[in-house]
């Protein structure tokens, strides 16, 4: 379709009446027998007045044929008969004579849309099969023809070099330009990617852009540029398009480039997808044939159809003695019933050369839309040395566990045949004492007092061990245990201690009832009571508070936190975890008796309860023993 109209009318007065409205416009025929076939025109206008109907049938007869062409008529009667004709055969707007004026703003808008029409054509015709560089090339040729400038551009970012343009596609004077790339700083791309929308120097690029030698070089003066957007809107790119003389950016021209940035930008989109498709696909073949595990390509029904070096190696067998065969025969294993549901992990083993290697499968099946097994990945990791050192670990761990039995019985049995010298000892020296002290001199005695105290602190320690010992022997079974009928029964034991020191033992809230070993946890509070009323600070009463309260820590089951406070001469914090090790104390056998035992004996007796015990101290300002224990 050409961009001119056409006009007919009979009388050459009234030709020259309409043609003085639109002087710009082509002398046309008078008479339809000269009606165009090709090029078609870009509107028809037709004079009703005095009109033949031999013209009027000939006018409808080609209108049947080229429905496409926008028609005006002239000068009609809205009740003549042939104006009615012309409407039921599709006419478009009608001018009486008052509105010839307006011919040429009716013209105009025709002949603007047919240029639009005729850029889409264009753009479909010469882009039509092409894709990628060619697509582009394609679509910046058809744009400098179509505006008629000199230069027109495609461009991308430079993905190294961000601050600088590539263009994917050029023309320039008639001829396509290979890629090259461009600074932006300084030049009116910079601003096109920068506002995101079409910027215009219609005139006066240069002298805005001084820095921007091609301009000068090739004395440019117009420049419009257009952002090119990938579907989330985001700017990835630019078309432009510059020229030797002013461009003005019309309405037609903005949507002319719309248009066409649309398309390239869509193109150049595609484009990036596809080089990170072959990137990634590059990457896992890549993968796949150099990766150290075992891979292989299942069907349906879980039949072989590729196998990566690594496999083919572990069996020993070349690619096509694979191809077909069912993944259980290759690995000697059951078959499996249902594809559709395969295994989440299967272990197997090869012979090789350095013995028998083991493998761990995990099976990833490839679904389709409507949810059948397109494939099977499955992925074979060699876990030969974790079964070895896993298997060893368990080895020492027997071993360990055998050693440490022996150990505890070795401890039990030697505590327990040394309490029987220690008492014969006490009892020749309580004997001695009573029978011979007159013929001892002082200093005898005092050797006997001191050998008395020794034998007493020994004996105490052998008691001490037996009992950390029994923590581990015990094999009573674990029952509900009443927290507060064991704080009234160890009250009970220490009440001697409690009246002496003048204590004062607060019960804060209730205690709760929790599964354990009644006599354990009974030892526990009472070394722990006992310390509170051993450590205490000189002159001050010791005060004594218990509390419980639920506590959960995050992903864990419940438990029962109880805290137990005393206001006795504390410790420094970084002995926190000390003073539970055996033997370990903070303060000599002069100021404070003990063995060191009596907290290694409770941190035991928690641990076996599946609970932690720990403790916070100031010194002179008491301290805290925490308990957490299972509900």
């Amino acid at each position: 379709m050409s961009a001119e109209c056409v006009l007919f009318a009979p009388h050459p007065a009234r030709h020259a009446l309409i043609r003085s409205y639109w002087p710009d416009s082509l002398a046309a025929p008078c008479t339809l027998s000269l009606l165009p076939e090709a090029p078609l025109p870009a509107c028809l206008l037709y004079d009703l007045h005095d009109s033949p109907m031999a013209d009027l049938q000939r006018l409808l007869d080609w209108r049947q044929h080229h429905p496409d062409v926008p028609l005006i008529l002239l000068g009609a009667d809205l009740q003549h008969e042939a104006v009615l004709r012309l409407l039921q055969g599709g006419a478009g707007d009608i001018l009486q004579d008052p509105l010839l004026p307006a011919l040429p703003h009716y013209l105009h808008r025709i002949l603007q849309q047919a240029q639009l029409d005729a850029a889409i054509d264009t753009l479909l015709l010469e882009t039509a099969g092409l894709q990628g560089a060619d697509f582009l090339q394609a679509l910046v040729e058809a744009l400098a023809r179509l505006l008629q400038v000199d230069q027109a551009y495609a461009s991308t970012h430079d993905p190294v070099q961000p601050e600088w343009l590539c263009t994917v596609a050029g023309w320039r004077r008639g001829q396509p330009v290979p890629p090259v790339r461009y600074p932006l700083s300084g030049s009116p791309c910079e601003q096109v990617l920068r506002q995101g929308k079409l910027c215009c120097y219609p005139n006066d690029v240069q002298t805005c852009f001084p820095e921007d030698l091609m301009l000068q070089e090739d004395g440019l003066v117009g420049y419009i540029g257009y952002p090119l957007r990938d579907r989330q809107g985001q700017v990835i790119g630019l078309v432009n398009v510059l020229h030797q003389h002013p461009l003005h950016p019309s309405a037609q021209l903005r949507t002319i480039l719309r248009l066409f940035a649309a398309r390239a930008g869509t193109e150049l989109e595609r484009l990036r997808t596809a080089d990170q498709l072959q990137d990634t696909q590059g990457l896992l073949q890549h993968v796949y044939a150099h990766a150290p595990i075992l891979l292989c390509q299942l069907d349906p029904a879980g039949h072989v159809q590729q196998a990566n070096p690594a496999l083919e190696q572990a069996l020993g067998s070349a690619l096509p003695f694979l191809h077909g065969q069912p993944w259980h025969v290759l690995f000697q294993q059951p078959a499996i019933a249902d594809w559709q549901q395969p295994p989440q992990q299967l272990e197997t083993s090869l012979p090789a050369a350095s013995g028998k290697q083991t493998y761990s499968w995990v099976f990833a099946p490839r679904r389709t839309a409507e949810g059948s097994i397109r494939d099977i990945l499955a992925i074979g990791t060699d876990i030969t040395q974790r079964k070895q050192t896993e298997q060893a670990l368990r080895d020492k761990a027997t071993a360990l566990e055998a050693t440490n039995r022996e150990l505890e019985d070795f401890a039990f049995v030697a505590s327990h045949d040394l309490q029987e010298p220690l008492r014969k000892i006490l009892a020749y020296s309580d004997l001695l004492q009573q029978e011979c002290a007159a013929y001892l001199p002082d200093t005898g005695q005092q050797y006997l007092q001191l050998m008395n105290k020794a034998t007493q602190r020994l004996q105490q320690l052998i008691r001490d061990l037996l009992q950390l010992s029994r923590v581990t022997r015990s094999q009573r079974r674990f029952e509900a245990v009443s927290l507060a009928e064991v704080l009234e029964q160890v009250q009970q034991d220490l009440e001697i201690p409690l009246r002496d020191t003048q204590a004062r033992l607060q019960i804060e809230g209730s205690l709760p009832t929790l599964t354990g070993d009644p006599v354990q946890l009974q030892q526990v509070f009472l070394n722990l009571l006992s310390n509170a009323l051993k450590y205490t600070r000189p002159d001050v009463p010791p005060e004594i508070r218990i509390h419980a309260e639920p506590y959960r820590l995050p992903h864990r089951k419940p438990q029962w936190r109880i805290l137990i406070c005393d206001n006795g001469i504390g410790f420094e914090q970084q002995y926190a975890e000390r003073i539970f090790k055996v033997f370990q104390r903070l303060h000599g056998r002069e100021q404070y008796e003990g063995t060191g035992i009596g907290l290694a004996i409770c941190k035991k007796i928690v641990e076996r309860h599946r609970g932690q015990i720990t403790a916070e101290g100031r010194p002179g300002a008491g301290a805290t023993f925490i308990l957490d224990l299972p509900a």
